[in-house]
């Protein structure tokens, strides 16, 4: 929902946010990126972003969403339930215990679920999980076992599978070993994924489904082969890249319509729309960031993630292609959306500023706070897993979602966040590219009609279990 003033803000700052291409290619671990996409300090004092070079928006290609913020060498995370003399930033740092006691699905959030004192982890999960990504991560396995020993989680039940590439034919079987993904951000946006699927759903088998590139045909042949395993035993498919929408994506949509199976994709780390997160059998997942109390770690709020400097935050908006699906074809909804399907549906943490401690030897050489709205999809499909959300299809997931959302039902399940700059993309009056100011009114005017608690950069807001 949008907050008052929002309309006037965004010329501001638009300067500064990035085109609605998203971000330019950029060298690995650029510091910084300005509108252009050129490497450029911060101000001083400001948080280092490093971008890696698999961020990037190639023409017929996924690309990941997938941040960085750097840190001291060999700063590690405080040990569950040290609490630091004196709190220093690094140790702000959200953790398997913080994250899952500020989504409620594990106990503490009147305690205020800081990362410097909670200990209580999530106990969820069964079935199984798919991450989909590009590459060989050979370290995904070892990665993941110090992680949940650092944090107090169970080993985890854990797979790889090889899709095949054009000449395979996809199954839940091992085809040839991609090539290696070891230094592309590939590696790390899986070593992300896996870790923070299995901090919110420790009980569910996880499957790295690993393409033999980020092709849009190679990356579309490792979701049918998660598919071919998460179906017989139900589960969810979490994908936390995305492609730039293009005009025939919805012949692709059927990839996604599968029973049994969940999808999950992310919203983008720049204004516009990322497919699939726009198909209508994909929950769109956004971004969102936290503030905590700097002394001791508390939770006070949660709120759209944009970040005018960097020119990153989450994406969302109205699909170029696709149609207004049924499951949102009501009013005062589809007064906002139009003719065309509106994204995303639900949003978690993603700023890289906030974090979330990841364990990864082959893009980093240990630890390190990492965000984007990869990050945010990870963590919703590990929530809908420990929630135990099986229903029979993503459209089955969508029509509930959306249905609660309609009778209002939604706010027993999400916490509404209040809104600013999200939406479109679109030209700054000479400024460059940024959030659209004219979408952003658009939707402030309607709210002000019409109150929904959904929105273009958060859907219906931030998961919230019964803890």
């Amino acid at each position: 929902m949008l907050l008052a003033g929002t309309a006037l803000a965004v010329y501001g700052c638009g300067a500064a946010i990035a085109a609605d291409a998203g971000p330019a290619p950029v060298p690995a671990q650029a510091f910084g990126i300005n509108v252009n996409g050129a490497a450029a300090a911060p101000p001083a004092g400001s948080p280092h972003i490093i971008v890696p070079p698999s961020d990037a928006q190639v023409p017929g290609a996924a690309h990941t969403n997938v941040k960085l913020l750097a840190t001291p060498s060999g700063v590690v995370p405080p040990a569950p339930g040290v609490f630091p003399v004196p709190p220093q930033a690094a140790n702000l740092i959200e953790t398997p215990a913080s994250v899952a006691c500020t989504y409620h699905i594990a106990p503490g959030f009147q305690q205020g679920c800081s990362p410097l004192s909670a200990t209580v982890t999530s106990q969820g999960g069964s079935r199984g999980i798919a991450v989909v990504t590009a590459y060989h991560n050979p370290n995904a396995l070892g990665d993941l076992r110090i992680f949940s020993t650092y944090f107090n989680l169970p080993d985890p039940a854990f797979v790889y599978v090889y899709a095949p590439g054009a000449a395979g034919v996809p199954g839940c079987n091992n085809s040839s070993t991609p090539p290696s993904g070891v230094g592309t951000g590939w590696d790390l946006e899986g070593a992300m994924a896996v870790e923070a699927v299995h901090a919110m759903a420790p009980g569910a088998t996880i499957w790295l489904v690993e393409a033999q590139s980020p092709s849009v045909a190679d990356i579309l042949r490792a979701v049918d082969t998660a598919t071919a395993c998460i179906k017989p035993v139900g589960g969810q498919i979490v994908m936390p890249w995305g492609v730039p929408e293009f005009a025939a994506e919805a012949s692709y949509d059927s990839h996604f319509n599968n029973s049994n199976v969940a999808y999950l994709s992310a919203a983008g780390d720049a204004p516009g729309v990322s497919y699939p997160a726009a198909s209508p059998y994909v929950v769109g997942v956004g971004g969102t960031t936290y503030s905590r109390n700097q002394g001791n770690g508390n939770f006070k709020s949660e709120a759209v993630w944009n970040d005018a400097f960097y020119g990153t935050g989450t994406g969302g908006g109205p699909s170029a292609y696709e149609t207004l699906p049924s499951y949102q074809n009501f009013a005062p909804l589809n007064q906002l959306l139009g003719s065309k399907r509106g994204t995303p549906d639900l949003s978690a943490l993603a700023d890289p500023v906030n974090g979330f401690w990841v364990y990864n030897t082959t893009y980093q050489s240990g630890w390190a706070p990492v965000g984007g709205t990869g990050l945010a999809t990870a963590l919703m499909g590990g929530y809908f897993n420990w929630a135990s959300f099986f229903w029979a299809s993503s459209s089955k997931v969508l029509q509930n979602i959306y249905g609660l959302g309609q009778t209002g039902g939604i706010v027993g399940y999400t916490t509404n966040v209040k809104s600013g700059l999200c939406g479109p993309g679109g030209p700054l009056g000479g400024l460059g590219q940024g959030y659209n100011p004219l979408w952003i009114e658009k939707t402030y005017k309607n709210d002000q009609a019409a109150p929904l608690t959904w929105d273009w950069c958060t859907g219906w807001g931030t998961p919230k279990g019964n803890y």
